[in-house]
């Protein structure tokens, strides 16, 4: 294709763009709509994975050991856990170092560590166990209490996965919401976008008969259409990354009012995935826009 008649085409699309002026503008705010949900849901889904990943790391396996149990029978079995391949660390707390940690977990706190010498001797030793991967933990914990329940008072597995299963629904409900608010909105652009290009085709339909007629080809017809699609992809993914970050702007000066221990800062995680958040809403855009106008002309030639 010649500069000129790539110059020809864009005028074309743009002159199209501008003579529908009301009907673009409509078209770029739900298209605009589309990407800022969508950019919601990535944002939402990278930020809940990452806590997922961090909730994760943090998770153990806790067996408390009874009374009567002797200290090479401990020994062993933390000898046999090291051994797995889905186990990462093992720890053996006998009273002293059991004592050690309950000092430093109420550090701060002069009324409980001012009983901590009298509760020493009662303090259970445990063994602690990191597990490779969180889904390790249920096999660990059904291997230690089926091998070695005559030493093992409880573990604290129903108590971590009731925790790690709520937090792992809850961030997947707002991750499947996020995505159903982005395929509807979708759905919205794709209908708007259509009929706004029906509606220019339509308008134009003498000018395109009279391109048919003195020997246009079918690209040279399509293209300015497709170009249009174009302006709208681009100026909507400006407009949904401007939407974002007035949202994450006012969310900043809110979220003090009526969470004030909360730390979360939207502009941060705005600043944080810019790019990714730039490049996805410009390529969505782009494609969205460019493939509907392609399709609406394609239609509409073959009638």
């Amino acid at each position: 294709m010649s500069f000129i008649r790539l110059a020809r085409i864009l005028s074309f699309g743009w002159q199209g763009f501008r003579r529908n002026g009301w009907l673009s503008f409509i078209a770029i705010i739900n298209v605009a709509l589309t990407l800022l949900m969508i950019s919601i849901a990535l944002v939402t889904s990278i930020t809940l994975n990452e806590q997922r990943k961090e909730v994760e790391e943090e998770l153990d396996l806790t067996i408390f050991l009874k009374e009567s149990a002797q200290e090479e029978d401990i020994l062993a079995t933390t000898s046999r856990l090291q051994e797995r391949g889905d186990v990462k660390e093992v720890i053996y707390a006998n009273k002293e170092r059991a004592l050690a940690d309950y000092k430093e977990l109420n550090q701060g706190d002069e009324e409980l560590l001012a009983i901590s010498d009298e509760i020493g001797g009662s303090l259970a030793r445990y063994i602690r166990v990191k597990p490779k991967q969180a889904g390790n933990l249920e096999e660990i914990n059904n291997f230690v209490l089926e091998k070695y329940a005559p030493i093992i008072d409880e573990t604290s597995y129903s108590a971590t996965r009731e925790s790690i299963s709520g937090f792992i629904n809850a961030s997947n409900f707002i991750i499947r919401v996020s995505i159903v608010f982005s395929g509807v909105l979708t759905l919205i652009s794709i209908v708007v976008v259509l009929n706004v290009i029906r509606l220019a085709i339509f308008s134009r339909r003498e000018e395109i008969q009279i391109m048919r007629v003195v020997g246009a080809s079918n690209e040279l017809i399509r293209l300015p259409f497709v170009v249009e699609g174009l302006f709208f992809g681009m100026l909507a993914a400006l407009f949904a990354l401007l939407m974002f970050w007035l949202g994450a702007w006012w969310l900043k000066s809110q979220i003090p009012l009526y969470f004030p221990t909360s730390e979360a800062n939207p502009l941060m995680l705005f600043r944080q995935y810019f790019s990714q958040l730039f490049w996805s809403n410009i390529l969505l855009g782009i494609i969205l826009s460019t493939f509907i106008s392609y399709v609406a002309v394609r239609r509409y030639l073959k009638l």
